[in-house]
């Protein structure tokens, strides 16, 4: 009888004070105050908690006057391409034009309550889905924002590591960034880091403001006994040889003291001259847990690298292995399409490797054809390619015979047994957009075990003539490892054709 007295004795105090802070109005002016800073005098002049996405930025200048919550949140919001959302009295501020128009493009916000992990342990599980997901340390709660198909993995993923338990796990990631990333990441963090390899502690917060600049690149994770010591190596670097040693020395329910024995070694060509490997080697005690993982950083050859260790209490679980399996890099760093047609001996090559991209076609009766661009990712497995170029004739002074390409493809997804792929491309002469050539071929297969069996679509459309014609045709392959290799054939124009797929 007590507990249910006291029980109702505490919701009636909070719902007493959610009205009351419905109710009250306060007043602010803000001059060119960081929008971060002005949200946080929101929260604190109404005593609510609001959890501000990393990615907004810039200044506001704005006067309040005698102002409920809610009407702060919606003014400043609206006025600077916001949305918010309140979940269970925490507020959730983020980037976007309208809640609706973030609907209209398939993306949604939720909420996802942790009954058991704290939000930066169930963060360490979910290194590739940083980009949808903000967290306040001090709530059991995630914030996603972004699309249904990525909601789902993390929901799952959740799922399989939110349970009860008294396990604790020793988790790594690994993340690769550019050389001018690298810099920033060197001064941030200046006073910090003492020597290359050097492990020390941080908190997760500061960390994730990083995560925009680094590349996902691989991880493992071991249970973490006191006194055991867990071996590491790696095979994800491509230019050095890692082997890390951690030493679980204590675990208690909050956090675990780490000794990091860290060695890697360059494997370039370098070393088979008589060159001395590049070996960076150091020994660090650290403190982890309660919000704070260690972190290093260190450059093998060309390349540089960020290592963190965290440590995760769970229950053991054969899905936690499962989701392991699910982690890998963000999107490939390189994509290649080759086909070749047998009826008029033509062959086309587009690629992109990082930023760059590049395009080829041979014909047995026209001029070679070449286009250079840049690509970039414009969705999730969809690679967008901007390409300049034409035919080289030998008389490189008439500009007619150039022409801009546009290119989009889409790579095949081999984690499901349905594999879908095509490139769709639009040309037109530099000097004339409105001669115009568009061309799709797209492919839809079904993979058992090594063999994928279906068609490809093939539809061109010349502007200038009108013309139009489209091809059908059968296809077999052979997939392995994020390779394709098709042969196809048309009973329509009595066409062979070979083609390779090639990502990474």
């Amino acid at each position: 009888m007590k507990k249910i007295i006291l029980i109702s004795l505490v919701l009636l105090i909070s719902v007493a004070v959610l009205a009351y802070a419905s109710d009250m109005t306060s007043s602010f002016v803000f001059s060119q105050e960081s929008l971060q800073s002005a949200f946080q005098d929101v929260s604190m002049a109404f005593n609510v908690s609001i959890v501000v996405d990393p990615t907004v930025s810039g200044n506001i200048t704005m006067n309040l006057n005698n102002v409920t919550l809610d009407q702060a949140l919606s003014t400043m919001c609206k006025g600077y391409g916001l949305f918010y959302f309140n979940y269970n009295g925490v507020y959730f501020i983020g980037t976007n034009m309208s809640s609706m128009s973030m609907k209209a493009a398939g993306y949604s916000e939720r909420a996802i309550t942790l009954k058991y992990l704290s939000s930066s342990d169930a963060m360490a599980f979910l290194q590739p889905y940083t980009d949808y997901i903000t967290y306040a340390p001090s709530y059991p709660y995630l914030f996603f924002f972004g699309p249904d198909n990525v909601y789902n993995k993390v929901a799952s993923a959740i799922k399989s590591v939110d349970v009860p338990g008294s396990n604790v796990y020793v988790v790594y990631n690994i993340y690769s960034m550019s050389s001018n990333a690298y810099q920033i990441w060197q001064n941030a963090f200046y006073s910090s880091y003492l020597a290359p390899g050097q492990f020390n502690s941080t908190n997760f917060e500061f960390f994730r403001q990083f995560y925009n600049s680094m590349k996902f690149v691989g991880n493992g994770f071991a249970i973490a006994n006191a006194g055991k010591s867990v071996q590491f190596t790696t095979n994800y670097l491509p230019a050095a040889a890692m082997n890390m040693n951690v030493n679980v020395n204590s675990v208690s329910a909050t956090q675990a003291n780490l000794t990091f024995n860290l060695s890697a070694q360059s494997t370039s060509s370098s070393t088979m001259q008589g060159t001395p490997a590049y070996v960076v080697q150091a020994n660090s005690t650290v403190t982890v847990g309660a919000n704070r993982m260690a972190v290093a950083a260190f450059t093998s050859g060309n390349s540089n690298f960020i290592v963190t260790v965290s440590t995760v209490r769970s229950a053991p679980s054969t899905s936690i292995f499962t989701l392991m399996n699910t982690w890998g890099p963000k999107v490939r760093m390189y994509n290649l399409v080759m086909d070749y047609n047998s009826k008029d001996n033509t062959f086309k090559a587009l690629g992109n490797y990082g930023i760059f991209a590049l395009g080829l076609n041979l014909a047995q009766s026209a001029p070679f054809q070449i286009y250079a661009g840049i690509s970039s990712q414009i969705a999730v497995g969809l690679q967008g390619y901007l390409l300049i170029g034409g035919p080289i004739f030998s008389n490189l002074s008439n500009v007619n015979n150039y022409k801009g390409e546009i290119a989009l493809v889409q790579y095949p997804d081999f984690k499901s047994n349905l594999i879908s792929s095509g490139v769709v491309t639009v040309k037109a002469s530099l000097t004339s957009l409105t001669n115009f050539y568009v061309q799709y071929n797209g492919n839809l297969e079904y993979k058992i075990d090594n063999i994928a069996l279906g068609g490809e679509l093939s539809y061109n459309y010349t502007q200038l003539t009108g013309n139009s014609n489209f091809d059908l045709y059968g296809s077999i392959g052979l997939v392995y490892d994020g390779e394709i290799l098709r042969v196809l054939y048309s009973p329509i124009s009595s066409t062979f054709k070979f083609e390779m797929n090639w990502g990474g």
